[in-house]
């Protein structure tokens, strides 16, 4: 029988599979004795050489690592004991002390080794510790020294930022003790070999059971060596406790930012030799690189790998041991904590924007993509002072208002480095066309980005289209100038000196400067702020209270994974990809509800941006600059919470009962958990809602409780696009129960609901409470939970969620809005965002008219007007692709033939009218399409020119009319631009 299908009854001892883990119960009972998580006490880490034994202890109250130290020449260095002391758990066997890293070198240059994808010839191997190595073993390096400092380090500066930091961020570097191990080759080595040094690097950390470790090779020899392979750390773990060991490194790209790159990197490299001895770290803790790292070393040179880190897990759940995770990256990456309330803007930057954005207290303002500045990110590598000037003055004026600047940059299309050949910088495998980031284009690009920076004073880089990790091929046709960034010299160190450059490098210059930094991808442990939660884009253009329940679902699931202060979503207030007025927040006195609830369910939430669009507030009599005001207040009276780590009680769905969304946080100052809870049905309801309270605190609790039956999030409603990515949440929860509560309470506390009225409750002996709450339909409400001696007395005003009734326009006042778009004319080139010209609704009209006027240089077959893939031109839809119900505008000039294609997604049927004879390029031609009683009119000039009747193909739903370049990505590339000029006559939903 398969475990999820037994029920079991779940104690805090017993793991997902029913089974009770030994002497669990017994080691965690311990007087004394509290999770690292929940507790504010901190031992400081020790160290200890026990001369007698030749062993090195470095422990703090919750880890122990044990090292075998030899004589001085002596190579039988490894690891004796590495112990989870709060589980009292031995990690390692017993019986297996093997090297700590290992290690594959050649005599010679790269190209010595590599052609191409070909592997020439077989490395040497060899090894640094393990037990059993003579004096005389020439393939294992000799132990000569080793060096303890009390600090750790810190590859750049950082504290939490005094406007927008966490009030509960911990200190950086954290502190800790760090451990330097050296070692020499033995004098049996073979002669080009000789000279060469390797450090091992360890470090742990105060009230953490984490460490860190890292390798440097050192070539002090005559001769030139390439490191051809290495695993840097290699645990010798018992099979039944790997799952209870957490690895990850800092070599992480730009791979999906919704999945957690949460493992150890295993040796995958299909070019492996056949009997290499890395194969035997299969199944093993070990992290290494999948290619290569084949790194060349001069004279001189030195490889420093990625670092590793480990973390020893106390809990056997899912939900508890990411949280255990999480805990270590507030700890060691408190960056991360840095949360700024962001305005995604759309439009040009003036001092009207910031003004605007200052006014109701947001913290930075983000140049979107598509705005008038980022254009396709040209400007922030600009070196023209005028340009330079521009933008210092705008963000000196910001500065003054007390809002930071930032930039959206889309590094992947930065063509003028892509297309310019093999030698300078393109990469012949480059995943969405990307360029090489180890060649002289990376030099050029990294040195006017600095001087932008340096030179303007911006706080913030948004970088989309990050380096993805893939390999390049045109290392041997790389052009290698003067330039102080990494240039790769074939297929096999392509990657890691594309990693050293576009990561490694790139964020920590980012830092140095503190910039904030916000990529797509898994930058966290480099130096990244802030990356994706995961979304469908296609999502926002749903209706406005799908959006609300698909907003909660995802910061349900990516809060498994990772801090929400860690992720930004995607609130657009104006129609994004369609959607029609249903889907925007705009006008905003017209949907004051949604916009108070979407503005409530984010920040207070920790998700701070994107917020995206012209404006934050209308001028609507200060009706939505309240809305918006009372939530940037909520958020920075109660930001310590509002950025805490979630617990799962219940995923948003759409089967019509509660959901919710809970903070908690025992180290916060004063309130040790947010509870907000959603009705988002059109019915009152009461319900009894399970409250889980170990990780506040305030119980008096060993460990900590299983999670909530039902609470596991998984789905997320799809719509047939590119979704996030959450295969790493099982599919499933088992099959279990909580035990009956005997009656006994472990604790109390406070449930203030919206700052008012209070209850003090009982904490039961399964750690939770039984919290009775009554809702009016479509409202949501938080509750702040306090110890009892800390409940705040009646100090501020309490703020009130829901938007007051006399401020919600009836129904007869919402009416949709028509298209109609006059006498516009717009310049487009091949590389131009598309233009919004309006939304609206259809009414159900039969009867339309679109009339435009177009002059062009036109490409051999050129779309101008399509809803595209990418959602560029004139269209209609509310989505980019799939599953949408409506009608597809799409023009096509073809040799001067002019072509309109309307297609219904429903029926399969598709209507096509074409001019007979070819328009002369280059000159201005009116085009109108006509749809009347049933019957389609294509006009050139006031020639008609096509009509065909068909019923059944009107236009009568929510639509979105964009104007601009189509994009395609078949193959990787943009095939379809627009070029010169397009004037709207009119766009009008009714028959003139």
């Amino acid at each position: 029988m398969n475990h999820r299908d037994r029920l079991f009854i779940a104690t805090p001892f017993t793991d997902e599979t029913g089974q009770v883990v030994p002497h669990l119960e017994e080691a965690v009972s311990k007087a004394g004795k509290r999770h690292w998580l929940e507790t504010s006490k901190v031992i400081p880490t020790e160290v200890e050489l026990n001369k007698a034994e030749t062993l090195l202890v470095v422990e703090n109250e919750f880890v122990r690592r044990i090292f075998k130290i030899p004589e001085i020449g002596q190579a039988e260095f490894y690891t004796a004991s590495y112990e989870n002391k709060y589980t009292q758990q031995e990690m390692l066997k017993e019986d297996v002390k093997g090297p700590e890293v290992y290690l594959g070198l050649y005599d010679g240059d790269y190209s010595s080794a590599y052609k191409g994808t070909t592997i020439m010839r077989e490395p040497e191997y060899f090894y640094i510790g393990g037990e059993g190595k003579g004096a005389h073993d020439q393939h294992t390096f000799v132990y000569v020294g080793h060096e303890v400092k009390e600090t750790c380090e810190a590859p750049f500066e950082w504290e939490p930022h005094p406007k927008y930091g966490s009030p509960c961020a911990f200190e950086w570097p954290p502190k800790g003790v760090k451990l330097t191990f050296f070692f020499e080759a033995p004098k049996e080595i073979r002669g080009p070999f000789k000279g060469i040094s390797v450090k091992l690097i360890y470090e742990m950390y105060d009230g953490i059971p984490a460490m860190k470790k890292r390798v440097e090779i050192i070539n002090e020899g005559p001769h030139t060596i390439t490191v051809g392979k290495i695993a840097p750390e290699v645990i010798h773990a018992k099979t039944e406790l790997k799952s209870q060991i957490h690895v990850e490194t800092t070599y992480t790209c730009g791979t999906e930012s919704t999945i957690p790159i949460n493992t150890e990197l295993p040796c995958g490299d299909t070019h492996e030799p056949i009997g290499s001895p890395f194969g035997q770290l299969v199944g093993m803790k070990h992290s290494c690189y999948e290619l290569g790292p084949a790194y060349e070393l001069e004279p001189g040179d030195q490889f420093i790998s990625f670092d590793t880190y480990t973390l020893l897990l106390s809990t056997y759940w899912f939900e508890l041991k990411g949280k255990e995770i999480k805990g270590m990256y507030e700890r060691l990456f408190p960056w991360t904590t840095d949360n700024p309330l962001t305005f995604h803007h759309t439009g040009k930057l003036t001092k009207e924007v910031i003004d605007h954005a200052a006014e109701v207290g947001f913290e930075m303002v983000i140049q979107s993509f598509g705005s008038w500045d980022v254009g396709y990110s040209k400007e922030m590598l600009a070196r023209d002072k005028e340009v330079l000037n521009y933008y210092k003055g705008l963000i000196d004026y910001a500065h003054s208002k007390g809002i930071d600047i930032g930039f959206y940059q889309a590094q992947y299309t930065l063509t003028q480095y892509r297309d310019q050949g093999p030698e300078y910088g393109s990469n012949d495998q480059g995943t969405w066309g990307t360029w090489c980031m180890a060649t002289e284009a990376f030099g050029d690009y990294m040195d006017k980005f600095k001087q932008f920076i340096d030179y303007t004073g911006v706080d913030c880089v948004e970088i989309d289209g990050t380096y993805p990790g893939c390999a390049c091929g045109n290392g041997e046709r790389h052009r290698i100038q003067n330039t102080t960034y990494k240039v790769h010299k074939g297929y096999f160190d392509s990657v890691v000196k594309q990693w050293e450059n576009a990561v490694k490098h790139l964020t920590c210059e980012m830092r140095k400067r503190h910039i904030y930094v916000k990529v797509p991808a898994w930058y966290y442990l480099n130096g990244g702020n802030k990356g994706g939660i995961g979304y469908e884009e296609v999502a926002w253009s749903q209706p406005r209270l799908e959006q609300l329940v698909y907003g909660r679902q995802i910061i349900h699931n990516s809060a498994y994974g990772k801090k929400l202060s860690q992720s930004w979503s995607h609130i657009p207030f104006v129609m994004y990809h369609g959607g029609g007025s249903e889907a925007s927040y705009t006008p905003f006195v017209q949907n004051i509800r949604d916009y108070n609830w979407v503005l409530a369910q984010n920040i207070g939430n920790g998700i701070t941006s994107d917020y995206r669009g012209q404006y934050l507030f209308e001028e609507d009599g200060g009706i939505s600059k309240g809305i918006i005001s009372k939530w940037v207040k909520f958020y920075k009276r109660y930001r310590g919470i509002i950025d805490s780590d979630l617990v799962a009680i219940k995923q948003a769905d759409y089967e019509g009962s509660f959901d919710m969304l809970y903070h908690v946080n025992a180290k916060n100052p004063r309130e040790k958990g947010l509870l907000w809870i959603y009705n988002q049905t059109n019915e009152v309801r009461t319900e009894i809602i399970t409250v889980p309270m170990y990780y506040t605190g305030l119980t008096n609790m060993k460990y900590p409780s299983v999670p909530l039956k039902g609470s596991l999030g998984k789905n997320v409603k799809s719509y047939g696009t590119w979704p996030p990515n959450y295969d790493w949440i099982p599919d499933e929860e088992a099959h279990y129960t909580l035990p009956v509560p005997t009656g006994e309470s472990v604790g109390q506390a406070v449930f203030q609901r919206e700052g008012s009225t209070t209850e003090l409750l009982n904490i039961d002996s399964n750690g939770n409470v039984m919290l009775k709450v009554t809702m009016e339909p479509m409202s949501f409400v938080y509750y702040m939970i306090y110890a009892p001696n800390e409940v705040p007395k009646d100090e501020e005003e309490p703020i009130i969620c829901q938007v007051e009734s006399n401020l919600i326009p009836s129904q007869s006042s919402q009416e949709e809005e028509h298209f109609l778009v006059e006498n516009q004319s717009f310049t487009l080139n091949g590389e131009t965002d598309y233009i919004d010209l309006g939304y609206g609704k259809l009414n159900g009209s039969k009867d339309y008219c679109i009339h435009i006027a177009i002059k062009t240089t036109l490409l051999d077959k050129q779309v101008i007007i399509s809803q595209g893939q990418e959602g560029r031109g004139l269209y209609t839809g509310q989505g980019l692709q799939g599953n949408y119900e409506v009608d597809d505008f799409t023009l096509e000039i073809e040799k001067g033939i002019i072509r309109f294609i309307i297609s219904d997604i429903s029926l399969k049927k598709e209507v096509r009218l074409e001019s007979k004879v070819p328009v002369e390029l280059g000159e201005w031609v009116e085009i109108k399409l006509i749809y009347h009683d049933g019957t389609y009119i294509l006009y050139i000039g006031d020639e008609k020119v096509d009509e065909l009747q068909e019923e059944g193909l009107e236009i009568n739903t929510r639509n979105s009319l964009l104007l601009g370049a189509i994009k395609n990505h078949a193959g990787g590339s943009h095939t379809h631009y627009f070029k010169g000029e397009i004037r709207v006559i009119k766009l009008e939903n009714h028959f003139e």
